[in-house]
C-alpha cells in the first residue's frame, strides 16, 4: 500500500511507492505527492488514496484500478479531478467493497452490490471535484461500468 506520512514542520507528504509502474505509465512521485496533499483534510478521500497499492500516470483516456491495486492515472488531467479518481479508485479497495468480493453464484446480487459502490465512490469524486468549479471530470460511464461488472462475474473462473 501506500504509505503516507507528514514529517514535523514540513506538510510535504513522504510517498513510498513501488517502482514499478506497467508499460505505457510511470511514477511521478511529485504528482502522487500533490495528490495525497490536495486530499490530506478531506479523511474519506484521504484513507482511500492510501489503500492503493501504487499511483501510475500515463498518456491514458480512462483512469483505472489494477487487480493488485495499482491506480492508473491520465497524466494530462488537473490535479483535482485526478485526485478525485484516485481517491474514488481507493475507494473500491477498502475491506468493506463488494469488488473485492465477486460472488459468481449469485451475479445479479453482486452486481447490484458493485453499482452501488461504484455509486458511493463517484459520489466521493464529485466531493473533491467541487474545490475547483474548473476541473473537468474524467469519464465515467454508468452503463459501461455495469457492463464491465458483468463481464467480471459472468466469465468463467480461472483454473
Amino acid at each position: 500500500m501506500l504509505s503516507a506520512t507528514f514529517p514535523p514542520h514540513t506538510g510535504a507528504p513522504a510517498l513510498s511507492m513501488r517502482p514499478t509502474c506497467p508499460e505505457g505509465t510511470r511514477e511521478d512521485v511529485e504528482r502522487a505527492g500533490a495528490i495525497f496533499a490536495l486530499l490530506s483534510d478531506h479523511a474519506q478521500a484521504r484513507d482511500a488514496i492510501l489503500g492503493l497499492e501504487a499511483i501510475c500516470f500515463g498518456d491514458i483516456e480512462e483512469a483505472g484500478l489494477l487487480p493488485d491495486g495499482t491506480a492508473l492515472l491520465p497524466a494530462h488531467a488537473s490535479l483535482v479531478a485526478t485526485a478525485a479518481r484516485a481517491a474514488h479508485l481507493g475507494h473500491h479497495r477498502a475491506p468493506s467493497s463488494p469488488l473485492l468480493r465477486m460472488r459468481r453464484d449469485d451475479c445479479a446480487s453482486w452486481i447490484r452490490e458493485a453499482l452501488l459502490e461504484e455509486e458511493r465512490a463517484r459520489s466521493l469524486e464529485q466531493d473533491i471535484l467541487r474545490r475547483d468549479v474548473e476541473a473537468s471530470p474524467l469519464r465515467w460511464e454508468r452503463a459501461e461500468i455495469a457492463r464491465s461488472y458483468t463481464a467480471r462475474c459472468t466469465m468463467e473462473s480461472p483454473p
